[in-house]
């Protein structure tokens, strides 16, 4: 634009650029680039800057906050979507004031603010219905079936409305289903992926639910209904969205896991099949690695749902291992059967399994965000396993994660040997996995 300087075109062309960047930022979210997808929209507002149009500002505003979330930097994304709303709530047209709505929907749900999120994509909701949009009613509707779905799945429910578990999951599946409808014969193939992938989740968490668990037939039909549409979300979207094709093979995985009575054969298959269709580069055993400039961090969170897969399957297999040698031994003391699990194969294999899964879980986790949601569930789901443990599988699986993080550490140096400070040789604390253990219970004997 120097060449224009002074001309009063100029105004004109930084707006036509503003609006041109805003599109091709918008083309890199659909292909899953959001780090990309981030510059197009910054370039966007430095225009907007110049040359001020108030639609158009917030309408980047809010296409901006919806890719800093993907990228697991939510809090930005929320402060600028919460700037976008208020713009135009000040403009006053309903429909794009639905759209940041759904946005913050959005971002509220990946950082679990399951009550406000679902509040939030009803009034969406309200608003496209009444303006008779229907891309923007199916896009709310999934939204509010991810609220409701994450409520229902917590275990405050009880203290957050005055409803049952299953009247949460029902409406959830009303609301999802219906966004499947109206994206069935879309030309935007990426909403009818986004759909099918939530009601496949939907329905794997219902099966996970106590009324669905005792009940053989329901669990059957669930298993069915949410394999075929997660399949579904893959198939559609492995040519043209690769990214979502990946987290669908994700759930699906998790689905397996739950859905075969906590089995293990085919999580582990699903789980090793997706962790291979990741692009190369995001895997630490990959040789040549992915550089953090260029890194789309969505495929680190995919990676740390794998790993806590992997280490929620091995945890399985460790306690099942270890309630067996309980029946085989019932008359031995307790000190000579503690002994005896330490000695035990199996045992150890479990253990050193979980153990390494999980600093994998946490190394990915942290990759994709230093607040990512993944850490937490990951923390949690170490906690609820590590809290039954004796002092002897407490002491075996503290060493085991710390040899992991360990090897990981010294693998990591050795790859950027070249690099000027450990802290870019490592830009992953391994040790923090010792912090927390030590906080949480104590030192090892």
């Amino acid at each position: 634009t120097n060449g224009y300087k002074g001309h009063p075109a100029l105004p004109r062309l930084q707006r036509l650029i503003a609006v041109g960047n805003n599109f091709l930022g918008y083309g890199e979210v659909v292909r899953g680039q959001y780090r990309q997808a981030v510059e197009y929209y910054g370039k966007a507002l430095l225009y907007l800057r110049e040359a001020p149009m108030e639609a158009q500002h917030a309408a980047t505003l809010n296409n901006l906050a919806r890719a800093l979330a993907s990228l697991g930097r939510e809090e930005r994304g929320e402060r600028i979507c919460q700037d976008a709303l208020s713009l135009r709530r000040r403009l006053g047209v309903e429909i794009p004031i639905a759209y940041s709505l759904n946005t913050l929907a959005l971002i509220k749900n990946g950082r679990e603010r399951t009550p406000t999120a679902w509040r939030l994509a009803t009034q969406a909701l309200a608003l496209f219905r009444r303006a008779g949009d229907k891309r923007g009613e199916g896009l709310a509707l999934i939204q509010l079936g991810i609220g409701l779905r994450r409520l229902a799945n917590t275990e405050e429910t009880g203290y957050l409305l005055e409803m049952d578990v299953e009247a949460l999951y029902d409406t959830a599946e009303m609301a999802i289903s219906e966004a499947v409808e109206i994206f069935a014969e879309d030309e935007e193939v990426i909403r009818r992926v986004e759909a099918h992938l939530e009601l496949g989740c939907l329905l794997r968490d219902r099966l996970r639910s106590e009324k669905s668990f005792a009940n053989k037939q329901r669990r059957d039909r669930l298993s069915r209904d949410a394999d075929n549409h997660l399949r579904m979300a893959v198939e559609a979207a492995k040519s043209e969205f690769p990214f979502l094709a990946l987290q669908a093979r994700v759930d699906r995985a998790w689905l397996r896991f739950y859905a075969d009575d906590y089995t293990h054969a085919r999580a582990m298959q699903a789980a090793e099949e997706a962790k291979a269709s990741v692009l190369e580069g995001y895997r630490i055993e990959d040789i040549k690695k992915i550089e953090q400039g260029q890194a789309e961090t969505h495929y680190y969170y995919q990676l740390a749902k794998i790993e806590g897969l992997l280490a929620a399957v091995a945890m399985r297999q460790f306690t099942a291992r270890r309630n067996s040698l309980r029946q085989q031994y019932l008359q031995m003391n307790k000190s000579d059967f503690y002994k005896r699990l330490e000695e035990d194969p199996e045992i150890k294999r479990y253990l050193k399994g979980a153990a390494e899964n999980y600093v994998l879980s946490l190394y990915y986790g942290q990759m994709f965000s230093q607040r990512s949601r993944s850490l937490v569930v990951t923390y949690d789901q170490i906690y609820n396993y590590v809290k039954q443990f004796n002092s002897t599988e407490y002491r075996m699986f503290y060493q085991f994660q710390h040899d992991a993080a360990e090897k990981y550490k010294n693998q990591m140096r050795s790859e950027s040997a070249g690099a000027v400070s450990d802290s870019q040789a490592t830009p992953y604390d391994f040790s923090r996995l010792d912090g927390w253990l030590n906080d949480c219970f104590g030192p090892v004997e």
